[in-house]
C-alpha cells in the first residue's frame, strides 16, 4: 500500500469502525430496554400474583360474602381471585423465561465490552499509533464478537 491510499484506507476503517458502533449502541439501547422492560413485567405480574392470593386467605368467608353482596353475583370471589393470580403468574413466568432463554444479559455485557474495544481501536487509529493493516485485523475479529448485532 502506497503512502497515499493510506489515509484514504484509515478513514474508510475509521467510518467503518464508527458505523459499527452506532449499531453497537443501538443493539444496547433496544436491548437494554427491553430487558428492563420484561424484568419489570416479572416482577410486578409476580407481586401481583402474591397479592391476589392473600384476599382470600386473610379474608376468608367474609371477603365472599361481601363480594357477593357488592356484586350480586354467585361467583365465589376465591375463584376470580385466583384466576386473575394464576394469569399474573403466568405472565411473570413468561417475563422471565423470555429474558432468561435469549442470554439477554450475557449479550447486553458482551456487546458493552466490544463498544468500548471499538472505540479503543478508532482512537488507536486516530493516533496512529496503529497501522491500518493491524487495525483492520482487530476490527475483524471485533465483528465476530458481536456477529448477533
Amino acid at each position: 500500500m502506497t503512502a497515499e491510499h493510506a489515509p484514504t484506507s484509515r478513514t474508510a476503517l475509521m467510518t467503518r469502525i464508527k458505523d459499527k458502533r452506532a449499531d453497537v449502541a443501538k443493539y444496547i439501547q433496544v436491548t437494554d430496554n427491553r430487558n428492563k422492560r420484561l424484568t419489570n413485567i416479572a416482577i410486578i405480574c409476580g407481586t401481583v400474583a402474591a397479592a391476589l392470593t392473600a384476599g382470600p386467605a386473610l379474608g376468608g368467608k367474609s371477603l365472599n360474602t361481601w363480594f357477593t353482596e357488592m356484586t350480586q353475583t354467585q361467583l365465589p370471589i376465591w375463584q376470580l381471585l385466583c384466576f386473575a393470580a394464576m394469569l399474573c403468574s403466568v405472565c411473570a413466568t413468561i417475563a422471565t423465561n423470555l429474558s432468561k432463554s435469549h442470554d439477554v444479559t450475557a449479550k447486553l455485557v458482551q456487546a458493552q465490552v466490544c463498544n468500548a474495544k471499538l472505540e479503543g481501536l478508532h482512537s488507536q487509529i486516530e493516533l496512529k499509533t496503529l497501522d491500518v493493516k493491524q487495525a483492520t485485523d482487530q476490527f475483524a475479529k471485533l465483528l465476530t464478537e458481536v456477529s448477533f448485532v
